[in-house]
């Protein structure tokens, strides 16, 4: 199986500096995953209407017995979880 991983970082300055980056492949990553990519394209941030929960949203997929599964992973904790 590929050694790939999956990691988040921000900005709070509109990209003038962005934060460490974070692994969150224990999460957002299957175990039996081959291959692994987000995108395609970058993720959302929308935020809280009448839920009042702001959520981060990202397409991603991969490689699991010959096929390409997509998947989306979002947080609603602002990309603590």
């Amino acid at each position: 199986m590929p050694d790939t991983s999956v990691w988040i970082t921000h900005s709070d300055d509109d990209g003038a500096k962005w934060a460490a980056p974070h692994d969150i492949s224990t999460n957002a990553r299957k175990a039996n995953c081959g291959w692994y990519v987000t995108g395609p394209s970058q993720g959302l941030f929308l935020r809280g209407g009448v839920s009042k929960t702001d959520r981060i949203l990202m397409s991603a997929y991969h490689t699991e017995g010959g096929v390409y599964p997509t998947q989306r992973l979002f947080s609603d904790d602002h990309g603590e979880t």
